[in-house]
């Protein structure tokens, strides 16, 4: 196996750490450039996911920052440039809008 891998001096084209540095992680035991997990969303994610892409820039942004961005909330507030007030009030408001997306998608659906 380590001959069909490797180049004719007996060394791969490139290192296992080369490839996790262009690759990640999870794309470094493979050989192109592919997806390795499909992403599969259930009907509700589905919906949750509308709801989402159907909000303003502001209430998205600022419910993407809150649950994907692992730091605490004074560097949150740094990184969209407001107050810390205004930021739980900005994201009050957009977990309202975003209920109410998600409602009218419910009654459309019929769930």
């Amino acid at each position: 196996m380590w001959r069909i891998w490797s180049r004719g001096d007996g060394w791969p084209p490139r290192t296992l750490l080369a490839r996790i540095m262009a690759e990640g992680m999870n794309g470094a035991g493979h050989s192109s450039w592919v997806q390795v997990h499909a992403e599969v969303l259930t009907l509700h994610g589905q919906m949750v996911s509308r709801a989402l892409q159907s909000l303003p820039e502001r209430p998205r942004v600022t419910i993407a920052i809150h649950y994907v961005v692992p730091t605490p909330t004074a560097r949150k507030c740094r990184i969209l440039h407001i107050p810390e007030r205004t930021y739980w009030r900005c994201l009050a408001q957009a977990k309202d809008r975003l209920a109410v997306e998600l409602i009218s998608l419910d009654d459309v659906a019929g769930f």
